[in-house]
């Protein structure tokens, strides 16, 4: 499995295998659809090729504390480029770039490896024994001829929260040194730390990838932008991208996001304790039948087990994500998202323990 959510020629009846919102899409976001002549607006028109009118949304969406970690963010709309999701994104990036060496901390999102292939790549690996964080040495292991080194912050498949202060000092060192740092945040609204992307006029060699595919359960609509303030590289972005690479339907769902700031402010909120909950009574329930559970900071739980769990719980339609094709890992290790109750309890109750005991 190269990535989750490969429901496909299954019989699946609950997918833990991709990390999305618990929740589920917001109501204002369900209701986008409801005008048949709206809907018939946007669709029977290509959309604006800048987008100029959704980098504004996604500005204004960044003017909240709660998306962009400052209340002094001033992220403007030629900062941002949108895309056909992250993954778009990351690939259009490298292309832009075209580094010599990639740097990447391992275990860490498959896509990063995908979209570098062919390119040197250079893994710092972290280990169990380190609680998958960086040591002391990660800034000493940056080779000198790297020129982009991609980071997501919490990190993907393990859940962790980077420090801020080995961040910041990644940020410093790539000033320095001019090498290109591409953040990957796609996941922080859906943890109790705020973002760095108020840094981007700061820092301008660093690059913040975000999405709306993690944090309002709507991965189908492929959502993704990025901000930086290197005038340059978003024109390089932009020459690598194809022409309306973002749809008339996701163009709809920026702007709406944008008109609605403070419901998904609220959202985000009401999300946010339901992952705390879920992700305790996962954590709690699988260490109980033996499994070795690691600290997470969001939405979803990288565990280890000696079973294949995997094969169990798809006997059960359960799905979950194998990650032994993650650099790093390897076999007998696993991840699955926190989600609703009644689903946390059934992926619980199918590995024999029973959920009413927690």
């Amino acid at each position: 499995m190269i990535h989750g959510g490969d429901i496909y020629g299954r019989n699946i009846k609950y997918d833990f295998s991709v990390n999305v919102n618990p929740l589920g899409m917001p109501d204002f976001l369900g209701n986008v659809f409801l005008d048949k002549g709206e809907f018939r607006g946007f669709m029977e028109s290509y959309p604006d090729y800048q987008y100029r009118a959704e980098r504004e949304a996604l500005a204004a969406y960044l003017e909240s504390s709660a998306a962009s970690g400052s209340e002094e963010c001033s992220i403007t709309p030629d900062m941002i480029v949108p895309g056909n999701g992250a993954s778009e994104l990351i690939t259009a990036v490298i292309n832009a770039l075209n580094p010599k060496k990639v740097f990447i901390p391992a275990p860490s999102f498959y896509g990063y490896e995908r979209a570098a292939a062919g390119r040197n790549i250079c893994f710092y690996v972290m280990n169990e024994e380190r609680g998958f964080l960086p040591g002391e040495d990660f800034i000493g292991s940056i080779p000198s001829e790297a020129e982009l080194i991609i980071i997501s912050n919490p990190n993907n498949p393990t859940g962790r929260l980077y420090r801020g202060s080995t961040l910041l000092k990644l940020f410093e060192y790539g000033r320095k040194k001019g090498i290109r740092i591409l953040l990957d945040e796609c996941f922080i609204e859906l943890t109790d730390r705020k973002s760095m992307v108020y840094l981007a006029e700061k820092y301008p060699n660093v690059i913040f990838l975000r999405a709306f595919t993690k944090c309002f359960a709507i991965p189908g609509a492929r959502i993704g932008y990025l901000v930086t303030k290197d005038d340059e590289l978003r024109d390089r972005i932009r020459t690598v991208l194809p022409e309306w690479n973002v749809s008339g339907t996701a163009s709809h769902i920026i702007r709406t996001v944008a008109e609605h700031r403070d419901e998904a402010e609220a959202y985000i909120g009401e999300t946010l304790k339901k992952i705390k909950e879920g992700r305790e009574f996962l954590s709690h329930s699988l260490t109980e039948t033996g499994i070795k559970v690691y600290p997470s900071d969001t939405n979803f739980i990288l565990f280890k087990s000696s079973d294949n769990v995997y094969e169990r719980l798809l006997e059960k339609e359960i799905l979950i994500r194998d990650c032994s094709n993650f650099v790093g890992l390897g076999t007998g290790f696993y991840r699955i998202s926190v989600r609703n109750m009644k689903e946390n309890r059934a992926l619980v109750d199918s590995l024999g323990y029973t959920s009413d005991k927690v």
